[in-house]
This record gives C-alpha cells, sequence and structure tokens, in this order.
C-alpha cells in the first residue's frame, strides 16, 4: 500500500463538508479510509488489516455518521478532498502490476466493416 500517503490524523472537515469545523479520525479509522480508496472488498480489508468483517462494518457505519456520507463513494471523495489520500496514478499503475492485476488491454474493434 504504498501508492497512498496517509495524512495527520486532524482533518478539516469544514472545507468538505461545511458542518463540522474540525474532526478527529483514530489511526485505524485512517487505515480503513486508506483502503476504501482501493477495488479492495470489505471482506479483503477485514483479512488486511486482520478484523473480523463485523468489525469492518462498524467502521464503515461509524464513519458513515461521523462524515455525513452515505456510500462508499462518499468514504473515498471524502478521502480525497480532505488529503488523507493522495492518488498518484503512476503509483497506482505500478501497484496493480506489483499484485499480479494487469492493466486492461482495449478491446479489438468488433464491429463489421463492409467492403
Amino acid at each position: 500500500m504504498t501508492n497512498f500517503k496517509l495524512r495527520p490524523a486532524l482533518v478539516d472537515a469544514h472545507a468538505t463538508l461545511h458542518c463540522r469545523p474540525m474532526l478527529v479520525l483514530n489511526e485505524r479509522e485512517l487505515e480503513f479510509m486508506q483502503l476504501v480508496c482501493t477495488e479492495w472488498t470489505y471482506k479483503e480489508i477485514a483479512d488486511r488489516m486482520y478484523l473480523s468483517p463485523r468489525t469492518i462494518d462498524g467502521y464503515r457505519d461509524a464513519l458513515f455518521e461521523k462524515l455525513n456520507v452515505r456510500t462508499r463513494v462518499g468514504l473515498a471523495m471524502f478521502a480525497v478532498r480532505s488529503g488523507i489520500v493522495n492518488i498518484d496514478p503512476i503509483a497506482i499503475a505500478y501497484a496493480r502490476e506489483g499484485e499480479g492485476l494487469q492493466a486492461r488491454k482495449p478491446r479489438a474493434d468488433t464491429r463489421l466493416t463492409e467492403h
């Protein structure tokens, strides 16, 4: 997980939500937010954090409430907007290769052409 940089736990939510002046996220919440910004499932995140899927559900639900978001996409958007994660497209491409994921090749044009 070197493609994301963890930021300090004090997040300026006012800049992103306009509802609360400051939020404090603990280290595990920050780690969870970082992993939410990947393509991993919640089960895979639980395995990575050495937690049960129910604990991950608890983190997710608590952060939905704390950050006033309703979906995983909302969590990811909050993480990016507030600087919790810094997404570097080049680093992501290398991370995908390192995890055995290959970049998707463009599909061959399958349209029929008239001669």
